[in-house]
């Protein structure tokens, strides 16, 4: 509101007031940028940003089985390829039917191409970055965490 008003039609006219705030923009753009890496980076780090969650980005589908979905398209006499890659999910249900198109949905997987930052009000469920004892599972890690995670204790 502040700047409509100091830019606003019925305020008078001053070019180098104008010129100043144009030459500013790329340092303001900067240092907001700065500020939210650094949010997002200690959210990702497990460190609560009060007012503000991590929540995964949109999920794109991507195919589970490209052979069977080839072999599915060819039998329906369907070109499964755009130039020289399979067609995304969206691509080939394009003019499908909806009983095909549940077919087809058995082949594919929503995948998030990772995190965002965005305000608590936001509908999407928040995304911890914190360690857990579950996260070594997967490596076949200790199954009780370490008291506190440092760089002696954590491939210990």
């Amino acid at each position: 509101m502040l700047v409509k008003q100091e830019f606003s039609a019925a305020a008078p006219y001053d070019a180098q007031a104008l010129s100043t705030a144009l030459t500013s923009i790329p340092l303001v753009e900067e240092r907001i940028a700065a500020i939210k890496a650094f949010a997002y980076e200690r959210a990702s780090a497990g460190d609560a940003v009060p007012g503000y969650k991590l929540v995964e980005k949109r999920a794109r589908r991507h195919w589970t089985d490209e052979a069977l979905v080839i072999k599915w398209a060819q039998d329906r006499a369907i070109e499964p390829f755009e130039k020289p890659e399979l067609k995304s999910p969206a691509q080939l249900e394009k003019g499908l039917k909806k009983p095909e198109k549940a077919d087809l949905a058995a082949c594919t997987v929503s995948i998030s191409s990772g995190t965002a930052l965005v305000p608590e009000a936001d509908a999407r469920p928040a995304v911890s970055k914190q360690f857990t004892v579950n996260d070594f599972e997967a490596i076949g890690g200790p199954q009780v965490a370490p008291k506190q995670l440092t760089a002696e204790n954590l491939f210990a």
